[in-house]
């Protein structure tokens, strides 16, 4: 796909890629100003369906997350309706590849974008991107985030089920059914912001992953609003210093820690109308480190709340069992 003279010479344009399957054996370059656009949405699930566009690929296998990646975007480029499957990727033993997408440049745009069998989907560097509706499993992590200073990341959906063999899945190397039953699946992470400012985590879901957000290195102005994390190992893992980070309406369902804090969080964090519905009295939230983390309110149906160190305000508890 060649994207440079036609769509960027005169600092933009747009490369339309009909429905269908693609075999892509190098990285994609989207050049300043210019949009990669698929035909329809993208499709998950391939059972006998060709209304999406689909790039079947084995670039960047087993190389680094900070290798080239499979589709990288420059300044005011974009994606859209694109579905990137790996067909070598392994659920028993996972592959290891570079990013999927990475958004290297500033005021990227990506929206409508699914991922199969991938092993970082997206790793974001540039400054004041906007990802929204992704969905798709990333074996080593969803989303990774670093050192940046703004940026907006909404409608994300990062499920195993999207892999999984299921009634309407037919991807050839999908994990069997019931694959999502066991635990744990992969210690995974699902979004990872790690140095970065100013940024927003909205309206986005993980399903059966090691961790749902892992907050690492200095964060200031962190702010998730309405992020779920369902049946994995860990909601939230902090990590980080910094002030200004607030989670609102945020849903946990964990097998071990709805928060936990580490012993090297020593920032400030505070929750707003929490809520967990997994009634399990072994599940708990785990506080260590320096920091400090204000809890305005929490509802579960059962668990608990260890605070081994640091400061922790919870003002209103809510517990049914």
């Amino acid at each position: 796909v060649e994207m440079g003279p036609q769509a960027g010479a005169d600092g933009g344009g747009y490369v339309v890629l009909d429905s269908g399957y693609y075999l892509v054996k190098n990285r994609l370059l989207i050049p300043s100003g210019v949009h990669l656009v698929g035909n329809g949405v993208a499709n998950r699930h391939f059972k006998g369906r060709l209304e999406s566009t689909t790039l079947i690929t084995e670039y960047g296998k087993d190389a680094e997350k900070t290798d080239h990646a499979f589709i990288t975007l420059e300044d005011d480029s974009a994606l859209h309706n694109l579905c990137v499957y790996y067909p070598d990727q392994d659920a028993g033993d996972p592959v290891k590849y570079s990013p999927t997408v990475a958004v290297s440049g500033d005021d990227a745009q990506v929206s409508k974008n699914i991922f199969v069998g991938g092993y970082i989907n997206f790793y974001v560097t540039g400054e004041n991107a906007l990802i929204s509706y992704a969905r798709g499993l990333g074996l080593e992590a969803g989303f990774i985030a670093e050192g940046i200073e703004s940026g907006r990341f909404e409608y994300m959906f990062f499920s195993i089920n999207d892999w999984m063999r299921s009634w309407d899945n037919e991807i050839p190397n999908a994990p069997p059914e019931g694959w999502q039953n066991r635990y744990p699946n992969f210690e995974n992470d699902t979004f990872v912001f790690e140095n970065c400012k100013n940024v927003t985590l909205y309206h986005s879901f993980s399903y059966g992953q090691g961790t749902g957000v892992r907050l690492e290195g200095n964060i200031e102005n962190f702010h998730g609003i309405g992020v779920g994390i369902d049946m994995g190992r860990h909601s939230l893992n902090l990590n980080n210093s910094g002030s200004g980070n607030v989670f609102v309406n945020t849903e946990f369902s964990s097998w071990e820690n709805n928060i936990l804090a580490n012993e090297s969080y020593s920032g400030e964090t505070t929750f707003y109308v929490s809520s967990c519905w997994f009634s399990d009295n072994a599940v708990t939230s785990t506080f260590n480190g320096s920091g400090t983390v204000n809890i305005q309110q929490f509802h579960m149906q059962k668990g608990s709340f260890t605070a081994n160190a640091g400061t922790v305000n919870l003002q209103v508890l809510l517990i049914d069992g």
